[in-house]
């Protein structure tokens, strides 16, 4: 699949297969992901692979919004490291695009995925359950989970905004 055809046609699917995803697809999804952009190259990123059921089962707990991920045959939990530099909104920009990676690298491998969210900076709860889940760190932060599997159902096309209603040349 060229990367046109990628972007355009990726979905957000919750429903997934059985089936089991090669080590090596999820091996070359996350080399996707390092390889995204990032702010002075600081690269604040890493990832767990979760497989196990039992692991899967609470974190679709952590919040209303993640009831799907024990459905997927695997988790990547994307997480932001501590650079060393003080609060910085480009290091959550270059984690989301590692995200935006991982989501389009699996859609490439013809695997579904969904992005959900983990950070809220207005509620700690759901990335402090993740963060006891998966025994992380406190000065590593959990930014969200990638359900990652075999696609159990149809997407239709996405809706998307008038070019001409989102676009200006030169000036607003």
């Amino acid at each position: 699949m060229d990367a046109l055809t990628c972007i355009k046609t990726r979905r957000s699917i919750r429903k997934f297969k059985d089936t089991p995803v090669p080590q090596e697809i999820i091996d070359d999804i996350i080399d996707c992901a390092r390889r995204a952009p990032s702010a002075h190259n600081y690269q604040p990123w890493a990832f767990i692979v979760v497989r196990d059921q039992d692991q899967k089962e609470k974190l679709s707990q952590i919040q209303p919004w993640s009831f799907f991920m024990a459905g997927a045959p695997v988790c990547i939990v994307l997480c932001m490291t501590n650079t060393g530099t003080d609060f910085s909104p480009s290091n959550y920009l270059s984690v989301a695009c590692a995200g935006e990676n991982i989501l389009l690298a699996a859609h490439a491998h013809g695997l579904a995925s969904c992005w959900t969210y983990v950070k809220d900076f207005n509620n700690s709860k759901p990335e402090q359950k993740a963060r006891k889940i998966l025994l992380v760190p406190e000065d590593v932060e959990i930014i969200a989970l990638i359900p990652i599997g075999y696609p159990d159902q149809k997407a239709s096309p996405k809706q998307v905004k008038e070019l001409k209603k989102l676009l200006h040349q030169e000036q607003w």
